[in-house]
């Protein structure tokens, strides 16, 4: 190709590709893995019986009978032993009844025996006739060997259990009925 006499050589006006050069220096290494989770580490527990309310105004461990999917946790009824330092977020709900007139329930998350923030919450019961639910989440930082424990009351004893939901006709094939559920799974 030509035009006004100049050689343009081949049509698309590139000549053939020359020789790949060096490689460049490499670039400095970057942050490593430092704040993303690298292993599995959640917990998945619920339990199906009636649990009572103990002494008025006193927490009673909540007891979890069916380990639905756990890695990174040393699992007992109502203990759940951290495998591994990290930020989590725990998700716990209950299915309540009370005894009598309007009621009170309280519930809240431990770590080590002390209240974790953001775990705390009460409700008062509606009725003595009618199943509620009641769920709270929250974030948490947890040390590895640190034991979570959820726990409940009631504003007197024995006024306030936990109690499997239920609902009008038969459930789906293998499907119980629930009274509390905690799932914790690592963020960070």
């Amino acid at each position: 190709w030509s035009i006004a006499g100049r050689n343009l050589g081949n049509p698309t006006g590139f000549g053939q590709t020359g020789m790949r050069g060096p490689t460049g220096i490499s670039g400095p290494t970057g942050p490593c893995c430092s704040h993303h989770v690298t292993e599995d580490n959640y917990l998945c527990v619920s339990d199906n019986t009636m649990q009572v309310g103990g002494t008025g105004g006193t927490y009673k461990d909540i007891s979890f009978n069916n380990n639905i999917n756990t890695s990174g946790w040393t699992v007992a009824p109502t203990s759940f032993t951290c495998q591994s330092t990290g930020v989590y977020i725990i998700q716990y709900s209950v299915s309540f009844k009370s005894h009598g007139a309007s009621r009170s329930i309280a519930l809240h998350v431990t770590n080590n025996g002390n209240e974790l923030p953001g775990s705390y919450i009460a409700v008062d019961s509606q009725s003595s006739i009618s199943t509620q639910s009641i769920s709270r989440y929250f974030i948490a930082t947890v040390n590895s060997g640190n034991i979570i424990k959820v726990q409940f009351a009631g504003n007197s004893t024995g006024n306030i259990y936990l109690y499997p939901t239920s609902i009008s006709g038969p459930l789906p094939a293998g499907q119980p009925n629930v009274s509390a559920e905690l799932v914790i799974s690592r963020i960070k």
